[in-house]
């Protein structure tokens, strides 16, 4: 059909150039769909011989492929040869007009298309390898036991011990043979036969089932089988009435595999246990503070922070003094984030003042509440303020933990950004240091790390170089999902830099969609009166002016239309 070969899987050309000007070389053959002679394949004796010679018998084939057709009649039938002709015939219907490319063009072509889509693709692939939450907690899990083996052989020691008392409190429940085999494979490293005589006890429904339910949840855990292990820590925590530290371990695990609920919950039951006015009810509202405050509830998580301090206050005993400071200074968190600066800087200022006494100005527990102040600054666009609190607390982390230390990290990270103005190869230099540290200590698919992309990216977008800034923005936000979700105030944030990154590299229609998702998702999040809001909003409409100035001008006559003959209509 039109000098392509119609088999589906070959369509090659069929004619081209001939050393002769006025000749061509042709390798295709119209080949009769029903053989024109009697014995030949697919022969259709109820057809005329007008009807074996008329075109709508015949299709377009190269000769390889009609000898094929003919040699193999049955594994060609005449239903088949007319598909096939009907699709070589649409197939050409879609293609007139369009240009016919050599293999060579359509490989440049090809490639072209390929690059300027190469960021998409990126995410797609990095989408499509990002582990589940569970799977992300199992790797941060792993990591950190290999960071600090020793540590970690304390732990796997203390675990033993506590398997060990479990048994021995059940040994009235087991059969003296039973218990001896269990505790020596106990002595030799093996938990899992200790695991599985906890669960036959369960499943017996034995006394003790709490403290079983309880080590069980703890061995589990340590073998990284994280839903499993909840499940048995929820279960002891029913049946012991949310007892606090068994509330504590199933609510970290929930809160570690993103089951925020189910978190909120078990806080909730292991406060209504205890004494309203306690430091245990203190800690478990300050848990729900910080859950509410990474699902972005601010209100909700202020709620909690003040009840927890009005309870300290109550309280006022020399116990709850360090309490109240991290109580405090997570408020001021959430402060933060809804854009609150002066209540932040009030909280932040009044830390500072009681850290520095207490423990001196050098005193790496200053260095929390001073980066506060440092990012307050910046969001207020104080630089040169911000500068300092990084800068001291970058030189009081380098000088305890040495500059290389996963807890100097964060100060170089926050130092590194005041330069991304002014000096953009600095800070490039600064945060690919961050970012290679937080690579060897938590990986790629963690939100520490993401911070560091996304800033690194910032960075690139700084330098005029929105390509590049697009492939980090792309990794962070991957990691970032993997952490957090999809509408978390942190993905948004990274979106938002990347719409406008994509609009600068020339992707005007995929920055559209992208800062008008997030615009949507910050108004359901953060609320239409959020900074970051207002924001990514007025973003949104610069980039629908940019994609259709003449409906923008329209917009605006009309406007002035209107307010002109509303003047003119006033009475006077």
């Amino acid at each position: 059909m039109n000098n392509f070969c119609s088999y589906p899987t070959c369509k090659i050309s069929t004619r081209s150039a001939h050393s002769s000007p006025d000749k061509s070389k042709s390798t295709g053959i119209a080949a009769h769909i029903c053989a024109a002679a009697k014995n030949g394949p697919r022969y259709d004796s109820n057809m005329s011989m007008a009807e074996r010679k008329d075109i709508s018998n015949a299709i377009w084939l190269c000769s390889n492929c009609a000898t094929i057709i003919d040699k193999d009649p049955d594994s060609y039938p005449i239903a088949l040869l007319k598909k096939w002709k009907h699709d070589a015939e649409n197939r050409i219907s879609e293609n007139h007009g369009q240009p016919f490319l050599t293999q060579e063009e359509y490989l440049e072509r090809f490639k072209k298309d390929l690059i300027s889509r190469k960021e998409e693709l990126i995410a797609i692939m990095h989408g499509s390898i990002a582990p589940s939450a569970e799977s992300s907690a199992k790797l941060r899990g792993i990591e950190e036991k290999l960071q600090n083996v020793e540590a970690s052989y304390e732990q796997e020691l203390d675990l033993r011990k506590n398997i060990e008392n479990t048994l021995a409190n059940l040994k009235s429940s087991l059969p003296e043979e039973v218990l001896k085999h269990a505790q020596d494979k106990l002595a030799d490293g093996n938990t899992d036969k200790a695991q599985e005589l906890l669960e036959k006890i369960i499943d017996d429904g034995e006394s003790n089932l709490i403290q079983a339910y309880f080590t069980n949840g703890q061995i589990l855990e340590n073998k990284f089988e994280y839903s499993q292990a909840f499940i048995m820590y929820e279960k002891a925590a029913l049946l012991s009435n949310y007892e606090p530290l068994i509330v504590s371990f199933a609510a970290k695990l929930a809160y570690t595999l993103g089951r925020f609920d189910d978190a909120l919950n078990l806080l909730d039951n292991g406060i209504e246990s205890l004494d309203q006015n306690s430091n245990e009810a203190v800690i478990f509202l300050n848990q729900q503070g910080l859950i509410l405050r990474a699902v972005a509830e601010y209100s909700k998580a202020i709620q909690k922070f003040k009840t927890a301090l009005d309870t300290l206050e109550y309280l006022a005993s020399d116990e709850s003094f360090e309490l109240i400071q991290t109580v405090k200074s997570n408020l001021g968190l959430v402060y933060v984030d809804q854009g609150a600066y002066p209540l932040a800087r009030s909280v932040y200022d009044d830390l500072v003042k009681i850290e520095v006494g207490l423990y001196g100005e050098n005193s790496v527990k200053v260095c929390t509440s001073l980066m506060m102040l440092g990012t307050i600054c910046e969001k207020e666009r104080e630089i040169e303020d911000a500068e300092v609190f990084y800068r001291t607390a970058y030189e009081i982390y380098a000088k305890e933990y040495g500059d290389e230390h996963p807890e100097t990290i964060t100060p170089l990270n926050n130092l590194a950004m005041i330069y991304v103005g002014s000096n953009p190869k600095l800070a490039e230099t600064m945060l690919k240091k961050a970012l290679r540290l937080r690579l060897k200590y938590y990986g790629e698919i963690h939100y520490k790390t993401a911070t560091v992309l996304n800033n690194l990216a910032s960075c690139y977008k700084a330098q005029n170089n929105p390509l590049k800034a697009i492939k980090f923005f792309s990794r962070a936000l991957t990691s970032t999902l993997a952490s957090f979700g999809d509408d978390h105030p942190e993905a948004l944030r990274i979106k938002h830099n990347m719409a406008l990154s994509m609009n600068e590299a020339g992707q005007e229609p995929r920055a559209l969609e992208l800062m008008r998702e997030v615009a949507n998702k910050r108004v359901s999040v953060l609320g239409a009166e959020h900074p970051l809001t207002k924001l990514s909003l007025d973003c949104l409409r610069q980039l629908e002016i940019s994609a259709s100035p003449e409906k923008h001008l329209e917009g605006l006559l009309s406007a002035l239309m209107q307010a002109h003959h509303k003047q003119q209509n006033k009475p006077s």
